[in-house]
């Protein structure tokens, strides 16, 4: 009877020890994908690598006058709920959960290495727009709402958040016509000019409800891989200075960057969907601005890793894993 004891134990010991090494064995087969790119410039050419230990697509993307964002801040304003029936009747805006946006589009943006962000209430974006207002090169804001403090905005040209936007800061906004309101502790306010301020031009945002059928014809929406074709809060493609891309919809593009002065504002149409988040991650990690332009691109599948090279002159490229579900995406300057 010990001795079938001792036979039980040991047959317990030996099958724990195999689901043991059984374990460790498919954390290596069954791991999730890696993900990898490099780049390097000879003479203005560029020469890339990027590979994967699974089967996916990839593209890579050169460009010319990219201009990546060292900082980028986030808005969450604490007065959203409590205002935005206050805003709703000033002008159109949307209902949504700032907190799931943000995570989403915090998450998206780690896939593409972009991890350099800080979260700001009002406060905290007083304190960061005034900070950096004399030189936020590098420097970019994302809003997705329908308000700006009166610390940093009212209305009036000479606006905190209006010199940081013309010295070299970056602003992201979607979800509501940009710069239409503003809020206090009286609530909410609305403003005159808002479009001009911002973007240089006057009635040039769409704030109907629609769905484009049409790509823009740069090329930029197959390149970047963008899926979002809902119109709200899209820009007019007409407006000066300014670079149109992703869906079209009567004269109005769902991503428009916009230069101003020294900065650029970039509006994103869309109902903060996936494939609206996922298209604001990938034009911030590319590092596009008003002024770029692709000089090539490659793309195709990958099983393990590629290398290849791309004629010049470039100094920038985007690299990406996934296509339109991008997992994995890297910028490089030269």
């Amino acid at each position: 009877m010990q001795l079938r004891k001792v036979d039980t134990i040991t047959l317990i010991a030996v099958v724990l020890t195999a689901m043991i090494l059984l374990g460790e064995l498919g954390a290596y087969v069954l791991k999730p994908n890696d993900y990898g790119a490099s780049a390097s410039w000879n003479g203005g050419d560029l020469g890339y690598t990027v590979y994967s230990n699974g089967s996916d697509g990839y593209d890579v993307v050169s460009m010319l006058d990219t201009d990546p964002v060292s900082e980028l801040y986030i808005y969450l304003d604490e007065d959203f709920e409590k205002n935005i029936g206050a805003a709703g009747a000033i002008a159109r805006v949307m209902g949504f959960d700032q907190r799931a946006v943000a995570d989403q589009l915090e998450k998206q943006l780690s896939f593409r290495g972009v991890t350099q962000y800080t979260e700001v209430d009002s406060s905290g974006l007083r304190d960061f727009i005034l900070s950096t207002e004399s030189d936020p090169a590098g420097k970019a804001l994302f809003v997705a709402g329908y308000s700006l403090p009166a610390s940093v905005y009212t209305g009036d040209p000479s606006d905190p958040i209006i010199n940081w936007i013309s010295n070299g800061g970056r602003l992201y906004w979607t979800a509501s016509e940009i710069g239409r309101i503003y809020n206090d502790g009286d609530g909410v306010h609305e403003v005159s000019g808002n479009q001009m301020l911002f973007l240089g031009a006057a009635a040039c945002i769409f704030t109907d409800s629609a769905r484009a059928t049409e790509v823009d014809g740069s090329g930029y929406c197959r390149v970047f891989a963008l899926r979002n074709n809902v119109m709200s809060f899209a820009a007019s493609t007409a407006i000066p200075n300014s670079l149109s891309m992703g869906y079209v919809y009567g004269g109005y593009a769902s991503v428009s960057v916009v230069g101003k002065g020294s900065g650029e504002v970039c509006l994103f149409s869309g109902d903060l969907t996936m494939e609206h988040i996922g298209d604001m991650a990938q034009v911030i990690a590319s590092g596009v601005s008003s002024g770029t332009s692709v000089v090539g691109t490659a793309s195709g599948e990958l099983k393990g890793g590629v290398s290849g090279s791309i004629a010049g002159p470039s100094d920038s490229v985007y690299i990406y894993v996934g296509g339109i579900n991008t997992v994995y995406g890297r910028y490089f300057h030269a």
